[in-house]
């Protein structure tokens, strides 16, 4: 097929384009064409690079000669016989009957034997296989010297000559039967890469063998994968040779690809550089050599010695295109004793010159015996009949008898499959589409739509026919795109802004050649306007005033490339920008400070306030603040170019009093915002600093009284620090100047005291601060005993107080410190008479609670038992007023099934500008419900007491077994009188109670 573009004049083929399928041609007006074949057509050298295929075969002898590119699918093995036979050589120990012959520069490795016995081989990559003969000769095989890329076995099977010929797309066996006693049925072992059903292995494939006799008869021959238990696999050849004349040619052949006439139905693909422009694309059918075969015959007819007329008309289909005709004809002489002489010729009859128009004979033709030269007949055209005459009688062993004469005539015609209205479905768009009949010899060339860069899908398909195909298509480069920078998304502009970006690249020209085309959107892309046409060359920013430009917050740029011809693909910012001419600032809020609050005049204060600018991204560039003395007319100003939201305010400013103030900001442009509203301050002097007095340094006590002297004290506040500086205790007060501090100091310890005091102006002055060391002699380490009553409810702590040893003090009571396990400790129980025990009513059931006791003693000290654990399991509800747990504590043992709980969360939904849902905000509040149905037996007492605990109108516990504790209320008591008693649906209500005491 011919790869040479048409149309348009060739400067040169681009040979760094090229395909193992492909040549790419650089064209008169600077455009390209790419040139597919559905055929190798180069072979790829070990570096990579594509070279024209060449077929022809090299002896493994001679390869020390080869000096040129050879293909990768044999370079490693090439130079390995090379170095082998070099050595060979120097050696004088070269066998060239060890050695083969091999393609080296076509797309697969090719090794064709030298003895035939050896077999040959073809492969792809990993996809190897090694035909080897069964039971053939060892025919020596040549090259022929006038086709050097084909090696010829003679009688390699008997009367059998092989040739293997070099392809560019595989091996072309043909097995030429000389003889009828050559064999009809030939094997080969297969090596290597194993083979499927379908004769094909891997990227290997066997096409259907066919054969062709000497009168141009063609049949197809039987091929048959066999897998033997030895593991060896064969491939047969079975051929009919029935009634067919000889020599017989079968023609196996061997792809590395499936490279067939397209026919309908078959896909293929092809690939088109990416960042191009199609200007054209063809496709040209040319239609294989495909024929159909149409016999017909006159049958045996009685004919006399010397001719015979026939009424019957052998034609050809004449709307048909012939390819040829085979003329057979028969004669036959039987005596009387049925002994039978029989004559045959044929003759293949393509020459156009013996026929009419009708391919009708149109006058005498000999029948001439092709292999003597002999004329034994004729074909007469003669008023619509053909005539076969005369036959010459052969000689009989009898004399004096007479003979019948027969005589039979048949014709064969070959016609060509022409084309019938191709077109190819390309990326699922029907295209190149002809329509008509493009006759065998002819070639028709079709423009193709819908062409693609990368790669393309295409479906071949025709109503009769198979055809070769090539796709030619014709481009430019065009730019790539170029990449945005800025404006690329996120950004607020006004005025003057320099737009920026990558720079694009081209095949054909230089980057400083390249100009931008730039466009604005300002509705998200839905349609753009040319802010420039075309920059100066080399370009990657252009400054430009967006003034005139509409606001808009879904704003898009983008920017394409320009050639001189050609334009490349936009780019555009990768995020929706703003434009947003400028507007004054909005005024000044939250400022501080403000509301008439006290500040010390005497120190520095910092004044405060929040810069806001309808242009989002617009930021302070000075303020003015003004104040005065409330009640008086005239402003102080302070004006300073700064971004800072805030102006320090020197000590001294002030005079004591009230003060009055505002701020006016200024945005990047110049505009200023309203004066904000007027905050005032008042201006006061700072308290002096308390003097603690007391305790000493050294406490005796857990729970000391701090006192100290002070001047001006309208309120105090008092903290004690552990020794790691952390808070333990604060409290404030009034005007007393003396506190005890209600947080037990651990023995042993240092703390850190501090105190302020404020004036009447509502400061607050230095701390005085006193570092104390507690040491005392505590009371006895209390000891405590658990006692769990499950039927009950309860948990008790039993107490133990030790009788004082020495100097430790008398206990006088006990508090009781209980939290679940890992939690906070709480003081649940206070002034606990010594030695007496302690009756916990609240436990939930299915929690560990832990206890402690601390003792206190009556010298104003503390002593600690150790922890200890207690737990219950409850069944049924527990119900006790929490002002009387003793008297009140019951259980109620049944309740119907499907207890239900529920809690509501405080809070509401908040819904902002520029959000699309709304937000959650939670407040402190919450609910909590229990609903549960009491059954209550008559005469149970049961209905008594839970009467009595709902008239009480106090907080009541709630406990059930699910471990369920809630301090609640129940407002409303619903008695159903049930046979067996009462049915009480009760609504339990979570309210608040702290636990600490």
């Amino acid at each position: 097929m011919n790869l040479l573009p048409t149309n348009k004049e060739i400067v040169a083929e681009i040979q760094s384009k090229r395909t193992e399928s492909s040549k790419t041609y650089l064209l008169q007006d600077g455009s390209y064409r790419a040139v597919f074949s559905r055929s190798p057509i180069h072979y790829q050298d070990e570096y990579g690079n594509y070279h024209n295929i060449n077929t022809d075969l090299f002896d493994e002898a001679d390869f020390d000669t080869v000096d040129t590119p050879v293909t990768k699918e044999v370079s490693g093995e090439f130079q390995l016989v090379k170095g082998a036979s070099v050595a060979a050589k120097k050696k004088n120990t070269l066998n060239r009957d060890n050695l083969d012959f091999q393609a080296l520069k076509v797309p697969f490795q090719a090794r064709l034997p030298r003895n035939w016995r050896r077999g040959y081989t073809i492969g792809k990559g990993k996809d190897k296989i090694t035909f080897k003969p069964v039971d053939g000769s060892p025919a020596k095989g040549y090259v022929e010297a006038d086709k050097t890329n084909c090696v010829m076995y003679q009688d390699a099977w008997n009367d059998t000559d092989v040739c293997l010929e070099v392809q560019s797309k595989g091996i072309k066996e043909t097995l030429t039967l000389k003889t009828d006693r050559a064999p009809s049925s030939f094997r080969f072992e297969i090596k290597g890469k194993d083979i499927g059903d379908n004769f094909t292995a891997g990227g290997l494939n066997i096409e259907p063998a066919w054969l062709i006799d000497a009168n141009g008869i063609k049949r197809d021959v039987s091929m048959e994968v066999v897998r033997h238990n030895d593991n060896k696999v064969y491939l047969d050849l079975n051929a009919d040779v029935t009634d067919l004349g000889y020599p017989i040619e079968i023609d196996p052949t061997v792809i590395t690809k499936n490279y067939s006439n397209l026919s309908n139905g078959d896909t293929f693909n092809f690939s088109v550089p990416t960042g191009v422009e199609i200007l054209e694309a063809n496709v040209q059918y040319t239609p294989t050599d495909t024929t159909n075969s149409v016999y017909e015959d006159t049958g045996f007819t009685e004919a006399t010695t010397n001719s015979t007329t026939y009424t019957d008309v052998l034609q050809a289909d004449q709307t048909k295109h012939i390819k040829n005709i085979v003329v057979e004809a028969r004669g036959q002489i039987i005596d009387p004793y049925d002994n039978r002489k029989s004559s045959r010729v044929t003759r293949t009859i393509s020459d156009s010159s013996y026929f009419n128009d009708n391919w009708e004979a149109r006058s005498e033709m000999d029948i001439v015996d092709d292999s003597t030269g002999e004329v034994r007949g004729s074909i007469i055209r003669n008023s619509s009949t053909y005539a076969i005459g005369p036959w010459t009688e052969d000689d009989s062993p009898y004399t004096n008898v007479s003979f019948e004469h027969r005589a039979f005539l048949s014709i064969t015609t070959n016609y060509y499959i022409d084309l019938d209205r191709p077109r190819l479905q390309v990326n699922s768009t029907t295209s190149g589409d002809y329509y008509g009949v493009i006759p065998y010899g002819e070639s028709e060339t079709v423009s193709l739509d819908n062409v693609q860069t990368g790669t393309n899908n295409c479906t071949f398909y025709c109503d009769e026919g198979q055809t070769d195909a090539s796709i030619e298509v014709t481009y430019n480069y065009v730019p790539t795109a170029p990449i945005v920078i800025s404006p690329n998304g996120g950004e607020t502009w006004d005025t003057q802004h320099m737009i920026e970006w990558d720079a694009a690249s081209d095949e054909d020209d230089n980057k400083s050649d390249l100009t931008y085309q730039i466009q604005l959107s300002t509705d998200d892309g839905d349609s753009w306007n040319t802010l420039v046409s075309q920059t100066d060359g080399g370009a990657t920013s252009y400054e430009y005033d967006f003034s005139d430009e509409m606001e808009s917050s879904t704003c898009l740029l983008r920017i394409r490339a320009y050639d001189g011809g050609h334009y490349g693909p936009w780019d555009q910012s990768d995020g929706v920008f703003t434009i947003q001419h400028n507007l004054s600032p909005d005024m000044p809020n939250q400022l501080t400070p403000s509301g008439g609050s006290p500040i010390d005049r005497n120190s520095v204060q910092r004044f405060l306030w929040q810069y806001n600018d309808p242009n989002s991204g617009d930021t302070q560039s000075k303020f003015n603040l003004r104040w005065r003395e409330k009640g008086t007319t005239s402003w102080n100003e302070i004006n300073q170019v700064t971004p800072n939201e805030y102006y320090d305010m020197p000590a001294d400013t002030f005079s004591h009093g009230e003060v009055e103030w505002q701020i006016r900001t200024y945005d990047q442009e110049g505009l200023s915002s309203p004066w904000s509203s007027t905050e005032t301050f008042l201006a006061g002097n700072h308290p002096s600093m308390p003097t603690i007095t007391s305790p000493s340094d050294t406490v005796a006590v857990a729970n000391p009284t701090v006192q100290w002297s002070s001047s001006g004290q309208e309120a105090y506040r008092l903290t004690v620090k552990d020794d790691s500086g952390a808070a333990v205790y604060e409290h404030e007060g009034n005007t007393n100047k003396a506190h005890t501090i209600q947080y037990d100091l651990a023995n042993n310890s240092e703390y850190i005291i501090e105190l302020q005091i404020q004036n009447a102006d509502g400061l607050w002055s230095d701390s005085d601060a006193i570092n104390i060391t507690v040491s005392y002699t505590p009371p006895a380490t209390p000891e405590v005993e658990v006692l769990a009553s499950n039927s009950e409810g309860i948990i008790v702590l039993d107490i133990t107080n030790p009788a004082p040893v020495d100097t430790e003090p008398e206990v006088t009571h006990n508090n009781i410190y209980r939290r679940v396990s890992g939690g906070d400790w709480t003081r649940i129980a206070t002034e606990i008479p010594a030695n007496e025990s302690y009756t916990d009513y609240t436990p939930a059931s299915g929690q560990e609670y832990e206890y402690y006791i601390r003792a206190r003693g009556d010298n104003g000290t503390y002593s600690d038992s150790d922890e200890v654990r207690g737990e219950v399991t409850l069944k049924g509800i527990w119900l006790h007023d929490v002002a009387n747990p003793e008297e009140t504590l019951h259980q109620f043992k049944y309740f119907e099934q499907g207890r239900g709980a529920s809690k509501t969360l405080g809070g509401s939904m908040m819904q902002f500008e520029g959000r699309s849902l709304p937000m959650a905000e939670y407040s402190e509040r919450e609910e909590q419900n229990v609903q549960v149905t009491l059954q209550i037996k008559k005469d149970s007492g049961d209905m008594e007491k839970l009467r009595g605990l709902i008239q009480s109108r106090n907080t009541l516990l709630y406990r059930d077994a699910r471990g369920r504790r809630i301090f609640c209320a129940v407002f409303a008591l619903s008695e159903t009188d049930e046979p067996w008693g009462y049915s009480v649906p009760l609504d339990i209500q979570a309210v608040y109670r702290e636990e600490e005491v």
